[in-house]
């Protein structure tokens, strides 16, 4: 390579690092009035040998630069796999560039997201001194995000520049969900904005659509969300707003109103589908370090597979790294099962060594007078459910080996079974439960 009075000239450049190949070869004039092209590549066949490298890379940043090596080391750390390329070319003058590029990649890994395909392009103007740019990524086949299997995935952004730009996600699933969300970022004096113009998922035959733009805001501060709604054409609503300085009062709210949670869970975690809906609200306050949380909630029509229980009321709360729950089911003549139970927890609005404090299971099943008859309860081919459950049981042990003491007993039981004709009566069950056995 040459800079002389005219231009810059690479007659051809070749190099390989860690496992990646670089090339570069052409000019960039000095005088504005010249336009000159220069090319500029990097392939790796292999990123399997490009994490290699990236260990080696970080001890060395060791002593110039600690936090880049820690991030280093913690991409080599993971699993890095596929083939990756990236092309692009400057033209104009040292004074004034604008340049293209292009990126793909095959049979991508990173951790445990694998990507069939990635490919993309962009195009920038004055690179040097102002640089605006627009572009385009998609990527397809893409798994380990969770439970959802993406099916394609597209990210533009355009009339952008370093400190702003509107921005555009489209992603479709294998199940035939369909994600659109517009809007637009910011960045200034060492705060940054995203703003969400528009959201809109369908899945099913249901839509949800966002209420009204939202902003989130993060800077030197904390960290603000100005109020996102999200209502769906079934009469669902999602609600959520906090404001989360470094320092100082933290305050949040979550809002739901006939939110299909089974639906979502299905959708993003896999989980059988399992039907009913939930209404309430929960709370955010105290500091990070302390926060305090509180919810009230109700389920209603939860099941699945034709069984359908009646309405459950759940409360809760968080203090002093201590969560406490409790569940709570009533017939229509005064009679209730309650479930309730504690777990030491540290929810600290930062990074902490552990979540789960301990293992340990605390838990209370206390049923009083419940009448079967006075539940709206409805199971397929199944009538004139009768019965009265009374008792309680104390939980303990562990998750991986829980216990239970007490015993719960039926009396009366009874139900007509349509598809065998049959309307058996007068049955009584008892349960006894002592430590990790089970006798009915």
């Amino acid at each position: 390579a040459t800079l002389s009075a005219d231009r810059l000239v690479v007659d051809s450049a070749l190099a390989r690092v860690g496992g990646m190949l670089l090339e570069s070869r052409g000019a960039l004039a000095r005088d504005t009035l010249k336009v000159d092209t220069l090319l500029v590549s990097v392939r790796a066949d292999s990123l399997g040998a490009v994490r290699e490298q990236m260990r080696r890379l970080a001890e060395m940043m060791q002593a110039v630069d600690t936090s880049m090596a820690a991030s280093l080391r913690t991409v080599a750390s993971d699993t890095l796999a596929g083939d990756a390329s990236f092309s692009g070319y400057l033209y104009g003058s040292l004074r004034k560039a604008d340049a293209t590029a292009a990126l793909g990649a095959r049979a991508l890994q990173v951790g445990a997201i694998h990507v069939g395909r990635v490919f993309g392009s962009a195009r920038a103007t004055d690179v040097l001194r102002r640089p605006s740019f627009e572009g385009t990524a998609s990527a397809d086949e893409v798994t380990g995000v969770g439970a959802v299997r993406i099916q394609s995935a597209t990210f533009r952004v355009a009339n952008a520049n370093p400190d702003s730009g509107a921005l555009v996600l489209d992603v479709s699933t294998d199940q035939d969900a369909h994600l659109v969300v517009r809007g637009a970022y910011a960045a200034r004096e060492g705060a940054t904005t995203v703003r969400m113009d528009s959201l809109r998922l369908a899945y099913d035959s249901v839509t949800w659509r966002s209420v009204q733009p939202a902003l989130i805001a993060s800077d030197s501060l904390g960290m603000r969300v100005a109020p996102i709604e999200l209502r769906s054409t079934a009469g669902g609503v999602l609600a959520v707003s906090a404001d989360v300085p470094r320092a100082g009062a933290v305050q949040g709210e979550l809002r739901v109103e006939r939110f299909p949670f089974g639906e979502v869970s299905a959708l993003l975690a896999g989980t059988e589908p399992v039907a009913g809906t939930v209404t309430g609200r929960g709370t955010l306050a105290g500091v990070r370090a302390a926060p305090l949380i509180s919810w009230e909630v109700v389920a209603d029509s939860v099941g699945l597979d034709g069984y359908r229980l009646p309405p459950i009321t759940s409360t809760g709360s968080y203090a002093d790294k201590r969560l406490v729950a409790q569940a709570t089911m009533r017939d229509t003549l005064g009679g209730r099962m309650q479930i309730s139970g504690q777990l030491p927890v540290d929810l600290t609005i930062a990074t902490v060594e552990k979540r789960l404090l301990s293992d340990a299971v605390q838990g209370r099943v206390d049923v009083d007078t419940l009448r079967l008859e006075g539940l709206p309860v409805t199971i397929d081919g199944v009538t004139r459910l009768r019965g009265l459950l009374n008792g309680a049981l104390v939980l303990g042990g562990t998750f991986e080996r829980p216990t239970a003491s007490g015993s719960l007993s039926l009396e009366g039981a009874g139900a007509r079974v349509s598809d065998l004709g049959i309307e058996p009566s007068d049955g009584r069950l008892v349960l006894r439960a002592n430590a990790d056995s089970l006798v009915l």
